[in-house]
């Protein structure tokens, strides 16, 4: 669960930052252009390691973190639960 968010949540904040620029750029009125940051994910993820550095890949992974552990504590109580019926 922890080591699986962590691995993944860098793809999920390239991820979520390709979304938020193309919904700014449908948003504004022919501004697109502007609005336009990244051309792709690898563009993306070269972007954010050279303007802010590896950490910015993780900004919000406590937040995942903090929703995990209880998450995994309720899927490991009902699969025992169950398991002893």
């Amino acid at each position: 669960g922890a080591l699986a968010d962590l691995v993944t949540h860098p793809i999920s904040t390239v991820k979520t930052r390709m979304q938020v620029q193309g919904a700014a750029a449908c948003m504004a009125d022919g501004a697109k252009a502007s609005l336009i940051v990244y051309r792709g994910p690898l563009h993306a993820l070269g972007s954010i390691l050279r303007t802010e550095g590896a950490g910015a890949l993780y900004i919000g992974v406590g937040a995942v973190l903090a929703a995990a552990a209880p998450a995994q504590a309720l899927y490991f109580w009902g699969y025992e639960t169950c398991r002893t019926l």
